[in-house]
């Protein structure tokens, strides 16, 4: 397997790396520039490509040769004046994410989203996939982002 991975230095995505390379595939990361990198130290064989999320241009490029991406990369923020960076990063983000992958000829994406897409069940049931989401109104804007964002990848699976 030739792996790519966003959120990479992020708690959930830096284990995604480790088990990959566990597992003896070949592994890009995607870094921003300037980003901490304290959860990817000592690890051999893998591969920093350094960008950015919300400029696409270079990331097609960046995916040629892959075959599987594993987007866990998210901006989570309980701050109001932070949404609009939320829909940038989280919605747009993997909007570009997804036509690089068809651009590159990537044959699987997996999207990592959040409990706060999936709705709550009345009468104290666990949810599942099919409950319907948490209102709008009441959800923050990173749940609102990572809704989208969600919708965008089910979407790319038609």
């Amino acid at each position: 397997m030739k792996a790519f991975v966003t959120g990479a230095t992020g708690f959930v995505g830096s284990a995604v790396v480790r088990a990959l390379l566990a597992r003896g595939a070949t592994v890009y990361a995607l870094v921003r520039p300037g980003s901490t990198r304290v959860n990817l130290a000592g690890l051999e064989g893998l591969t920093l490509v350094e960008g950015d999320l919300t400029h696409p241009e270079p990331l097609a490029a960046a995916l040629r040769g892959c075959d599987t991406v594993f987007h866990v990369a998210a901006f989570y923020s309980t701050r109001e004046q932070d949404g609009k960076l939320m829909y940038q990063i989280n919605v747009t983000g993997t909007k570009n994410m997804l036509q690089a992958a068809r651009a590159a000829g990537v044959t699987k994406f997996v999207h990592c989203s959040t409990i706060g897409t999936i709705g709550r069940p009345r009468g104290g049931a666990l949810p599942t996939e099919d409950d319907e989401s948490v209102t709008w109104e009441t959800s923050s804007h990173y749940a609102r982002s990572k809704y989208l964002a969600e919708q965008l990848a089910l979407s790319a699976c038609d």
